[in-house]
């Protein structure tokens, strides 16, 4: 019994280890979808992580989502101006066994430490990167950190390690076998020889890249790769070949807003060849953007023109206009520092709320798990403890019955003794009556008759004593059928302690958030609402809708709640208003749960034909 007692707490204690691993791994529909595309379309991974709601009540979920939402701004070429949602990632993943959401949280925590002009942590975070992700075949991954990590070291003028990080970006993404990977790859080795004044390999390398990109047809790496490429054969005084690579560019370009950057490259170009109309017209057309940096540097060639024509008035009016936006963009400066200040304090906000209400869900959860733990403990061991009575009790039951069959034999056997010996005393009377003239013949029989006599007489008197025994064992049985009694009113105080166990379970229905509001006011569940009561449904019933789902397989996923909602004793009302049918519609359901429930186990129906009972006890 104390074995059967230590197997049950153990069993469960796994099935709670198990059913938190299971919550932890399980990421919601949103993520999982969002997650598979986001390489190949990025857009439409964006616009499902931002239209989802935020599963802030959940520490993976959310890492998560933090993750993949800070990914998708990047390669939606999204400008970070915050670091509060990749550091929830960073914080969980740090300290887990995932090296590649690891390898990940780490990269894109450098990549918005370097939009926000900070170098050291970004290479701080770009190490962590690169020595998490060198252990994994995600080769893709190991291309985006050493091309960003080379590309920081550059700006930082660490010359050798941007070198060799960039020739290792470019060995990572042709053995991803992605083309266009391979094309950025040659672009920015050739902005390294362009950067260190190596003007002619450079041009070599650019023009490499534009090559490739033009055999696998990648429109976008062509178009960087032309620019790129314009501005090595400009400073090596190509110019009708960078012209060239603008035009084509130009060409290429399908958005409106793109097209400004390359007419301000053009007019540039054309300014400093001293084709002053051409200049001009390409500056004017760069103008109609809305970029303020752009519109700078458009004023700053523009006064520049106007003062080697001479034209002193145009030449004051587009450097005052220089100056303006040039205040402007410091200004802006500015206030994305305010605005990142304000960030951090929001974040650190929202950090310390989360972990409070985290430290409060775990502390309910102990709490409870524990009572539950306890509760069970003490109805196992008052089990135990009425078993071991009562089977002692039926122990010293079969030992009297064994006393009193033994006292039985020997009562019988002195019976058949008195008997005999009665045959042999009638025998010795008529014997005495036939030979009354025999003195000493007589003499000696009347001794042996009186002998005989008295043995009688203490075989009746040990046969009285014998009675009395067995009417103290029968009065012992009487007592033991009183015991009975006293078991069966042991066994009525078990059922009124299941009764206790069927309160202790509707106590803590109603201390669950959603189950709770569902007793009171039943309403439409929603996919959040489900996926909650679920869990809350495992954390009464451990591993009950596992079990279920796994035992019927053929349940579809409202089957599988309506079953759930059963088990919690909600009437056909209820379950139509929370799923949104007629009361008939549910009971026309549940008939045809307990039809496939009924394939492999019809006997199991025959003693309970109830879908509920059958779910109640299951």
């Amino acid at each position: 019994m104390t074995k059967c007692i230590i197997y049950c707490l153990f069993s469960l204690l796994l099935l709670s280890t198990g059913c938190c691993k299971s919550k932890e791994e399980m990421l919601l529909p949103g993520l999982i979808q969002a997650e598979a595309i986001i390489w190949d379309e990025p857009e439409r991974a964006l616009a499902i992580l931002d239209t989802m709601a935020v599963p802030t009540d959940d520490s993976h979920q959310y890492a998560t989502w933090c993750l993949l939402f800070t990914q998708a701004q990047n390669l939606n070429d999204i400008k970070y101006t915050s670091d509060s949602l990749i550091q929830v990632a960073v914080h969980y993943f740090e300290s887990g066994d995932d090296i590649h959401r690891k390898a990940m949280s780490w990269f894109y925590a450098g990549r918005v430490s370097a939009d926000l002009k900070q170098p050291v942590e970004a290479t701080d975070f770009y190490i962590k990167a690169r020595e998490v992700a060198l252990q994994t075949s995600n080769y893709r991954l190991q291309y985006f950190i050493c091309l960003n990590y080379g590309w920081l070291c550059l700006n930082q003028m660490v010359l050798d390690q941007a070198k060799e990080l960039l020739d290792e970006a470019y060995i990572c993404a042709e053995k991803s076998g992605i083309g266009r990977y391979r094309v950025t790859g040659l672009d920015y080795i050739g902005r390294y020889h362009a950067f260190n004044q190596q003007m002619d390999s450079a041009a070599l390398l650019l023009e490499q890249s534009v090559g490739l990109a033009r055999q696998i047809g990648d429109s976008s790496s062509l178009k960087v790769s032309l620019n790129d490429a314009a501005i090595a054969y400009y400073r090596i005084e190509k110019y009708d070949r960078a012209i060239s690579y603008l035009y084509e560019s130009i060409g290429l370009e399908k958005n409106t807003e793109s097209l400004f950057p390359s007419y301000h490259n053009l007019g540039d170009l054309y300014r400093l060849m001293g084709n002053n109309d051409s200049a001009v017209y390409y500056l004017n057309k760069a103008l109609e953007t809305k970029d303020i940096y752009l519109l700078r540097s458009c004023y700053f060639s523009l006064a520049d023109l106007n003062r080697l024509e001479k034209h002193w008035k145009e030449s004051v009016h587009n450097t005052d206009l220089f100056w303006q936006y040039t205040d402007s963009i410091v200004q802006i400066s500015h206030h994305k520092e305010i605005t990142r200040s304000h960030a951090r304090s929001e974040y650190q906000r929202l950090e310390n709320i989360n972990s409070q209400l985290r430290i409060e869900k775990t502390n309910m959860l102990k709490i409870g798990s524990v009572s539950v733990v306890c509760f069970l403990i003490i109805i196992l061991t008052l089990i135990y403890v009425f078993q071991r009575r009562l089977l002692r009790a039926e122990h010293f039951k079969l030992f009297v019955y064994d006393q009193l069959q033994k006292q039985l034999q020997i009562y019988q056997k002195n019976e058949q003794e008195i008997n005999r010996y009665d045959e042999i005393i009638r025998s010795i009377t008529g014997r005495l009556t036939r030979r009354s003239e025999i003195e000493k013949q007589q003499d000696t029989q009347e001794e042996w008759l009186i002998y005989i006599r008295k043995h009688n007489e203490q075989l009746e008197q040990q046969n009285l004593q014998l009675r009395k025994e067995i009417e103290g064992y029968l009065q012992t049985l009487q007592e033991k059928e009183t015991q009975q009694l006293i078991r069966e009113q042991i066994i009525e105080q078990k059922q009124i302690s299941q009764s206790n166990v069927q309160l202790f379970e509707d106590c803590l229905l109603k201390q669950m958030p959603v189950i709770g509001q569902l007793k009171l006011t039943p309403k439409y569940l929603t996919d959040e609402m489900k996926q909650i009561l679920i869990e809350e449904v495992d954390l009464i019933y451990p591993s009950f809708t596992s079990r279920l789902s796994k035992q019927y397989m053929n349940l579809s996923a409202i089957e599988l709640l309506t079953c759930y909602l059963i088990k919690l004793q909600f009437t056909s009302f209820d379950i139509g208003v929370m799923t949104n049918v007629g009361a008939e519609s549910v009971t026309r359901r549940k008939y045809r749960i307990k039809e496939k429930m009924q394939i492999n186990q019809s006997d199991i129906w025959q003693k309970n034909p109830s879908l509920d009972i059958y779910l109640w006890l299951f």
